[in-house]
């Protein structure tokens, strides 16, 4: 009996080592990141990819220890809907949607309910301090996103987590920002021709053009105007006047926006016309949009 207690003792010890080789565990420093600033068209193709690197330093502190950990997105921002990643507008009730891929063809999410897609960095098979790099995309994937001018921000969090992405963490969470510039824009606006048709020498009354559109398409809430260089011509000795239905200062909407152009031939005018009927263009007026 008495032979038997060293055994246990050692036993005992024998346990006691493997449970702390068990506990050992990897320390990494809160990711960090510059994030993202970009701009945003709504007209403009998607996916809109922008690509953001990270860095983290991580130990291992046994030689047992995994070579790999995940970093992981812990949140889908501060301004999210669902897991809809968006951006806002200052203080505003505008937001534009984005999201996070681990590509840079926008196929592959990383966010916070992606699990199974987080980011694997790999570590050194030592016991050394190592800065680990890699990137990440911010992604636009939704065209004709109709929203005001302006720069629009979000902050979203991530950490490092061990491979079976279960607490405890293995850093403290980091942040990186997401800028998005919707600029004041205006597209050139189109204006369609103005045809009087045919003027009759003398006529007793003046002769009306059919109204010719003019579209715009400037940013939501932006203001703007239209203005024409000349209200009046010539066209083969006939005068005519214009008349823009656009007055005043117009506010975009985001989308196409229609005016219309009339012109006018007062009547009893001779013309130069020197034989049975002659055609006639002026193409001189120039339509100015100002934002």
């Amino acid at each position: 009996m008495k032979s038997n207690k060293p055994l246990r003792l050692l036993a005992a010890l024998a346990l006691l080592s493997v449970a702390c080789w068990a506990q050992a565990t990897i320390s990494c420093t809160a990711p960090t990141s510059t994030g993202i600033i970009t701009g945003y068209t709504p007209a403009a193709p998607v996916p809109d990819s922008n690509q953001a690197t990270f860095s983290t330093t991580c130990t291992r502190g046994a030689a047992g220890d995994p070579t790999q950990v995940l970093l992981r997105s812990q949140n889908n921002g501060v301004n999210p809907v669902g897991v809809q990643n968006r951006a806002r507008l200052g203080a505003t009730a505008n937001y534009l949607n984005y999201e996070t891929y681990k590509d840079s063809a926008c196929t592959i999410p990383w966010n916070s309910t992606s699990s199974g897609n987080e980011i694997t960095l790999t570590l050194p098979n030592d016991l050394l301090a190592h800065t680990i790099t890699g990137s990440f995309w911010v992604c636009i994937t939704q065209a004709g996103q109709i929203k005001p001018a302006g720069t629009y921000t979000d902050t979203v969090s991530f950490r490092i987590r061990n491979l079976t992405d279960t607490p405890p963490s293995l850093s403290p969470t980091g942040t990186f920002p997401v800028t998005i510039m919707n600029p004041a824009t205006c597209a050139a606006p189109t204006v369609a021709t103005v045809a009087f048709g045919t003027y009759v020498a003398f006529r007793g009354t003046a002769l009306v053009s059919p109204p010719a559109n003019v579209v715009a398409n400037c940013t939501l809430n932006l203001p703007y105007t239209l203005t024409l260089d000349s209200n009046s011509g010539v066209v083969v000795g006939l005068n005519y006047s214009l008349a823009l239905s656009a007055i005043g200062t117009q506010t975009g909407s985001g989308a196409n926006q229609t005016f219309t152009i009339t012109g006018t031939m007062p009547a009893g005018q001779a013309g130069t016309c020197t034989t049975g009927s002659c055609p006639g263009t002026d193409a001189s007026h120039v339509l100015t949009i100002t934002y």
